[in-house]
């Protein structure tokens, strides 16, 4: 009996963490330095990636970055990540990557909390 009940949590954790988005999904913070042609001197910006660790596609429909205080610009991908290793990459235009605390996103109309 004490076998079945644990094979049953087994079964039922996997399942679950399975379906957990939040784990679905990788969010980091990556500086960059670029030559700024007017000046030749060198800058930093910041980009927030998100990368699926998914075949599901998992659909963005809401970023948020330090609860609303930095904006962003979406550069590279799409907000609808179709498979495995699928990204977007978005330019932090009002923050540096010092000043990111938390990236709230809003997937599949559930909310996620990733804190760095």
């Amino acid at each position: 009996m004490k076998l079945k009940i644990i094979l049953i949590c087994l079964i039922s954790l996997s399942f679950y963490g399975c379906n957990n988005l939040a784990e679905q999904v990788e969010v980091r913070i990556e500086p960059e330095l670029y030559a700024d042609p007017w000046t030749d001197e060198f800058k930093d910006r910041t980009y927030i990636i998100i990368t699926s660790l998914t075949d599901q596609p998992v659909e963005i429909q809401h970023i948020s970055i330090n609860r609303g205080a930095c904006t962003s610009k979406l550069t590279e991908g799409n907000r609808k990540l179709a498979q495995y290793g699928s990204f977007n990459k978005m330019l932090l235009l009002n923050c540096n990557i010092g000043m990111v605390k938390e990236v709230q996103l809003t997937m599949n109309r559930s909310d996620y909390v990733y804190n760095f």
